[in-house]
Formats: structure tokens, C-alpha cells, sequence
């Protein structure tokens, strides 16, 4: 299931890279048996982002969106 939703990701990634934000659900509110590591999740969202969009997905769009007046 992780491996389609990173394929999910990538195909986005290719064709709207200015459209992606990155997000979690830290502090992990929701009552889970397992929950995942937080290095784990930046390992994860690293490996599926291209390294010329990670600006763009994990800070860029963001601003973009939230401050641009």
C-alpha cells in the first residue's frame, strides 16, 4: 500500500510540483496501535519527493499560498 501511494506521489510530483504542500498529522493525535516514527516520515517524504521540487513541496508552495498578498 505505501509503495502505490509513493508511485501516487511521484506521478503528481512530475506533473504539478507547484501544486504539492507537505503536511503531517504530528502530534499524532489519533489513537493508533503503531505509530510511525517521525524520522521515519521524513525519510519517507524525502525519498519520494525529487530533490529540484523539495524546495517547492516542503516550504515554497506554502508561502506561496499563505502569505503572497
Amino acid at each position: 500500500m505505501a509503495g502505490d501511494r509513493a508511485v501516487d506521489f511521484n506521478t503528481l510530483s512530475a506533473h504539478h510540483p507547484k501544486r504539492l504542500l507537505w503536511a503531517s498529522d504530528w502530534p499524532h493525535t489519533e489513537m493508533f496501535e503503531a505509530v510511525p516514527e517521525d524520522d521515519d516520515l521524513i525519510a519517507l517524504s524525502l525519498s519520494v519527493v525529487p530533490r529540484s521540487d523539495q524546495a517547492a513541496v516542503f516550504a515554497d508552495n506554502a508561502k506561496a499560498l499563505y502569505f503572497a498578498h
